[in-house]
């Protein structure tokens, strides 16, 4: 339910988009309305999106990609509106930007993440860095608290079936660009998807539990132009 939340206003907005995209073009062909008078103004949808990531609870990545829609968005309508001038490709470095800052803050969560430093034995985290290569890992650790895992022109394959919780969550930092990550986890853990996928996706082919079992694996951070996907 949570996760549901979280993405409830942006798909309703974009759904909302395509159908009004949707009948202009049927008035347009049933000579009820010029839709491209009204086409110049898709922009706006962007800026809505945007607002929406904005206001988006509990997710930093989410409030950083809902201001480069807001500020795409805004750019390109000034331009159909001639206001301004405005070339989306010429601001194509501040995806690079971002996407380096990603890293740099993911880092730094990790790194003063309690369960991630000293209370943490080798065996009950998994850190992996795949850039224009990859790599399989598997982690049999009954302590399991998590990790970070970074793909950028690479992939990754995570096998944590054999692995178990004591703590009863553990939270996966996950940063991919162009790239793809795989993973297998126990069938008695639950799957929390709390990523911002940016042009990418996020693919939860889990089975949940039939009974709870308050082991819940907590996938957080970004996925731009990349995949990640996540089975028992």
């Amino acid at each position: 339910m949570e996760t549901n939340a979280r993405w409830h206003l942006p798909r309703l907005i974009i759904g909302f988009g395509i159908v009004l995209i949707g009948l202009l073009f049927l008035l347009n062909n049933l000579d009820i309305v010029d839709a491209h008078q009204y086409l110049r103004f898709w922009p706006a949808i962007l800026m809505l999106l945007g607002v929406a990531y904005l206001i988006r609870p509990g997710s930093a990545g989410a409030r950083v990609w809902g201001a480069v829609l807001l500020f795409a968005g805004t750019g390109l309508l000034l331009d159909h509106m001639e206001y301004i001038h405005f070339r989306l490709w010429d601001f194509w470095p501040v995806i690079l930007v971002i996407a380096g800052g990603s890293i740099v803050l993911q880092a730094y969560r990790y790194r003063n993440r309690p369960s991630a430093a000293a209370e943490a034995s080798d065996d009950s985290t998994i850190t992996g860095t795949a850039v224009m290569s990859g790599f399989k890992r598997a982690s049999n650790a009954q302590d399991f608290r998590g990790g970070q895992l970074t793909a950028v022109m690479g992939g990754i394959e995570l096998d944590l079936r054999r692995a178990s919780m004591k703590s009863g969550e553990a939270v996966i930092d996950i940063f991919t660009m162009w790239g793809g990550i795989e993973m297998r986890i126990p069938e008695d853990w639950t799957l929390v998807n709390r990523m911002t996928p940016f042009m990418g996706g996020v693919e939860d082919a889990t089975v949940p539990p039939s009974t709870a079992t308050g082991k819940r694996l907590v996938l957080t951070g970004t996925a731009i132009m990349g995949g990640v996907e996540v089975r028992n």
